[in-house]
């Protein structure tokens, strides 16, 4: 069965819908993902979908590579002009990350280190604190989603989680409602959206890189050695850029990725229990216009452990952590 959040719509899908929305999310064949994309954006346009609704399957729909930036919602916006539907009703779903702000924002704020001078409590790197920073972001027993890859997450309670918290690197940021959801190919699975509860927190990474995996230079590069030439590195960047959104929406902690890399990505952890979702909808896409990666909208995307362990064996250290903005309505 679909996962319950994929449309908007005011009735509830019959059995027969909700068979055919599978059989088009799941015919992605091994080649020709683009032109996939439009043809199957076209037929779920028919069934009468929202355009939001359209998009967020085509996100989910088991693929063999990622789309790239803007491919699904131009291939939406195109196919629903086909289909009959006003253009005004489709809307991205992200905005562009714009540059000239992110570059003022970079250059001009605080560094890492800056930030981690702030931080209210300092975690001593000697020390492991995994199972008290779980404790203060879950308190009670919750189902928790942890494991050491997306694809060996288990959900169990915390307390049979305790003592193991530091040997794991992912995890869903928000508790879970059942050990066993049904995921986006109507299979029984420990992570997925459906079997995920309400928002706990809402986790922002930047991941900054100055070449792809081709090797080619991104949208960052430039940025990347201008700010080099004054002594700023990535995670600088990362730093200064959740500075600023903490500006709008308390910052609880910042993670390291425990990649060797010096363009290793922070996670920031964003408290948000209770909130609407509409709101914090609005909160991040102004962080993804800020080169916030979108993924971690998805309640089931998996996030770095605090002080967890990574498959390559480095800690994800806590960088910053202020116990005293944690999900004070949970307390």
């Amino acid at each position: 069965m679909v996962a319950k959040d994929l449309w908007l719509q005011d009735t509830k899908p019959t059995s027969a819908l909700v068979q055919r929305i599978l059989e088009i999310a799941n015919s992605c064949p091994h080649t020709g993902f683009h032109s996939w994309l439009f043809t199957t954006a076209l037929k779920l346009h028919r069934l009468f979908l929202s355009c939001q609704d359209v998009e967020s399957i085509l996100y989910q729909a088991p693929s063999y590579r990622e789309a790239r930036a803007g491919e699904i919602e131009d291939a939406v916006r195109n196919s629903a002009v086909l289909a009959g539907r006003p253009d005004s009703e489709w809307t991205p779903k992200w905005p562009a990350a714009n540059f000239e702000e992110i570059e003022e924002i970079t250059l001009a704020g605080p560094t890492l280190a800056d930030v981690q001078d702030l931080s209210p409590l300092q975690i001593d790197s000697a020390e492991n604190y995994s199972e008290e920073l779980i404790d203060a972001l879950f308190p009670g027993n919750p189902l928790l989603c942890v494991g050491a890859r997306p694809d060996r997450c288990r959900t169990k309670p915390r307390e049979d989680w305790r003592g193991a918290m530091a040997q794991n690197a992912l995890m869903v940021p928000s508790p879970m409602t059942t050990k066993f959801g049904l995921a986006k190919n109507g299979h029984r699975a420990s992570r997925s959206i459906d079997g995920t509860g309400p928002r706990a927190h809402l986790v922002v990474e930047f991941d900054i890189k100055e070449f792809d995996k081709n090797g080619n230079p991104t949208s960052w590069a430039q940025l990347i050695r201008t700010a080099g030439k004054q002594g700023r590195e990535v995670r600088d960047f990362s730093a200064s850029l959740h500075a600023h959104l903490a500006n709008l929406r308390p910052l609880a902690m910042l993670v390291h990725s425990g990649n060797s890399s010096p363009e290793a990505s922070i996670h920031g952890w964003y408290p948000c229990l209770g909130e609407e979702e509409k709101n914090l909808n609005v909160w991040m896409r102004r962080a993804v216009s800020l080169g916030a990666d979108y993924h971690t909208w998805s309640k089931a995307q998996c996030i770095r452990v605090p002080d967890g362990r990574r498959d390559n064996g480095n800690r994800q250290h806590v960088l910053y952590f202020n116990p005293s903005v944690v999900n004070k309505e949970a307390k």
